[in-house]
């Protein structure tokens, strides 16, 4: 098609100018980009899929293979399963006893985790794991120290005895890079093996609960009283009524009804046990707090949209059925 001749005096518009090219968007070439972290996210799995997987673990890298167990002990029901005597759990120990010199600090900590989880006994395993542990005693974080601590203090025939000085005597070094749930069981594990010495206690437990008594919660609190009141330093009424016990005031905002109890239960036993600790006060506001809780509790299940609707259709269903009985009676 030829173009018209723009320089033309007598040129007529609208004009039809044909474009010679046609554009056409293409973006630029680029190669695919390859994640630099490939490895399989086992936690939105079910858990067939990663028994799946845990049917042939040399398929997977170690810290896969730990992630997979850890996962599987989290789903709905894991507690009720009998993973001791399955077949491929039994195929995954074998493979940790035969890979333990590889592992590294978190999966050392997970799999002492996972195994004491399903309860699972082979002297073996636990022995290599035990070396595993002390080889990198030192780089455990505090959380994985603290589940090697407990298990390996509270199962003695699991290790050796020199194992178990060293977890000891490293235990104030870790004790502060540990989550407040590992510190009160750490604590209790102390208590009841009879580990617990005035260095322990007034240099670094004390210190603990002291500085962070904002940090423990309800649980925790339990736990830790009932623990501390079996021993020597629980005689220190002093701390324990004017520093420890009061923060528990400040607890209430979220505490449930069952945590309440608990400390109800665990103030009335300080209390036989020391019966110089005031704990009147205390106990009074627990037990208002749960009345208070179960009002608001009933409140608001009052309040559901559900009930609502439950309860005004329950009212017209009786006043339809008075309004029947009297047209029958009419007639």
């Amino acid at each position: 098609m030829k173009l018209p001749d723009l320089k033309d005096k007598n040129l007529t518009f609208p004009i039809n100018i044909p474009l010679r090219i046609s554009y056409v968007f293409r973006p630029a070439k680029r190669l695919p980009t390859i994640p630099m972290h490939d490895y399989l996210n086992f936690k939105q799995m079910t858990g067939n899929e990663i028994l799946l997987y845990l049917e042939n673990p040399q398929n997977l890298r170690l810290s896969e293979f730990a992630s997979a167990l850890n996962e599987l002990i989290k789903k709905a029901g894991a507690s009720e399963k009998d993973w001791a005597n399955h077949p491929w759990i039994q195929n995954c120990a074998k493979w940790a006893t035969e890979k333990s010199s590889n592992l590294s600090r978190v999966d050392v900590g997970i799999l002492v985790k996972v195994f004491e989880f399903i309860k699972y006994e082979d002297e073996k395993l636990w022995a290599n794991l035990a070396a595993a542990s002390n080889k990198m005693l030192q780089l455990l974080r505090g959380k994985s120290y603290s589940t090697v601590f407990n298990h390996y203090l509270l199962h003695p025939t699991h290790s050796t005895s020199d194992f178990r000085s060293r977890l000891i005597e490293m235990l104030p070094v870790k004790l502060y890079k540990m989550p407040r749930d590992d510190i009160t069981r750490c604590f209790a594990t102390c208590v009841k093996l009879g580990l617990l010495n005035e260095y322990l206690w007034d240099k670094h437990f004390q210190r603990i609960f002291a500085n962070r008594v904002h940090w423990f919660g309800p649980k925790n609190y339990k736990v830790i009283v009932d623990n501390l009141i079996t021993t020597e330093f629980g005689n220190d009424v002093q701390w324990l009524s004017k520093e420890f016990l009061p923060f528990i005031n400040n607890m209430l905002v979220r505490m449930t009804e069952e945590e309440a109890n608990g400390l109800i239960e665990c103030l009335n036993n300080a209390r036989d046990k020391l019966p110089e600790l005031e704990t009147e006060d205390l106990i009074n506001t627990l037990n208002h707090h749960i009345s208070y809780t179960l009002k608001m509790q009933k409140t608001m299940e009052d309040n559901r949209l559900w009930n609502i609707v439950k309860s005004d259709l329950e009212y017209y269903k009786e006043k339809e059925k008075i309004k029947l009985q009297r047209e029958s009676a009419s007639q």
